[in-house]
């Protein structure tokens, strides 16, 4: 399990996920948010942080996996990861980077040299 999070300007911010997310698809609003003592596998608490499924207003989320990437930055991808974005303030979005291995999954792998 795996957060990072990092914050760009709002404009740049969109062409970070636009590498990444397939031509034709859209990050969702949080329309369904988790209570506010809400504390995922790899929470993002540690950071000082809130958790970003408990934010609603000016975030967006999307999941990608393996099997939905078709850019060179998702040949680095070994696992699902949720990325959330959220507009703080205008002109300013973190972004947020969640990588976890589900219960029932085997971690990838290792590949040898």
């Amino acid at each position: 399990m795996d957060t990072s999070h990092f914050v760009l300007p709002s404009e740049e911010a969109e062409r970070y996920t636009g590498r990444l997310i397939r031509k034709g698809t859209e990050m969702i609003g949080n329309s369904h948010p988790e209570e506010k003592g809400y504390r995922p596998a790899a929470a993002f608490g540690h950071l000082g942080l809130p958790e970003p499924e408990t934010l609603v207003q000016g975030v967006r989320k999307i999941r990608l996996c393996l099997d939905d990437l078709t850019t060179p930055e998702g040949t680095y991808l070994q696992r699902c990861v949720d990325l959330f974005t959220h507009e703080r303030e205008a002109g300013t979005t973190r972004i947020y980077v969640r990588s976890t291995i589900e219960p029932s999954m085997e971690p990838p792998a290792s590949k040898a040299p």
